[in-house]
């Protein structure tokens, strides 16, 4: 049986469970970074983690590095969807990145997981067919500025924004994220 630890999983880790309910894996739960190793995959979210706190996030980032040079295993770290701040500081260069958008998987608006991960990961990217786009301006927050004037357009962008902070994370991408990690754990044997 292949050993999972989910680190500061919140409520994915039932999303999480329930994806892998009928595959050969035991799901271990940490808060923070474990004192144990010996897991076959590790998935750590940045979750709760204010973005803006590039020290406190770099000394986490530091933690995890030197946790897995201890215990070799695969890995992948969800930062939140509002963390560009993240990848434009630099804080994960030199691994793996990848976009994975839930909309590819079954989640009806658009929601971005940037992640990082100790093997090669490809992005699966927005096809703009998702919800969103039928109302084009609520696609791309950056055109939300210009419209806020605007009732109608103000109330849908709350939604959208309510909407977007509700911690879901599709089975789909979930299981994208463990089937690219065994590839490489095949691939490695």
């Amino acid at each position: 049986m292949k050993q999972l630890a989910v680190i500061n999983g919140g409520d994915y880790t039932p999303l999480i469970t329930e994806t892998l309910a009928l595959q050969d894996y035991e799901i271990t739960e940490w808060e923070t970074i474990p004192l144990v190793g010996g897991y076959d995959l590790i998935l750590f979210f940045l979750e709760g983690i204010h973005a803006g706190d590039m020290r406190t996030i770099r000394q986490i980032k530091r933690a995890f590095l030197d946790y897995i040079d201890q215990h070799n295993s695969n890995w992948v770290m969800f930062a939140p969807q509002d963390s560009v701040r993240l990848r434009r500081a630099g804080v994960m260069r030199n691994h793996y990145r990848c976009i994975l958008d839930a909309c590819r998987f079954s989640f009806l608006y658009k929601k971005r997981f940037r992640c990082w991960s100790s093997f090669p990961m490809e992005s699966v990217l927005c096809n703009r067919n998702c919800v969103l786009t039928r109302v084009c301006p609520f696609h791309d927050t950056d055109k939300w500025q210009g419209r806020k004037d605007e009732p109608m357009i103000a109330k849908r962008i709350e939604l959208y924004k309510a909407y977007d902070k509700i911690n879901v994370i599709p089975t789909g991408l979930l299981q994208h994220v463990i089937e690219m990690s065994k590839l490489v754990t095949n691939t490695s044997d």
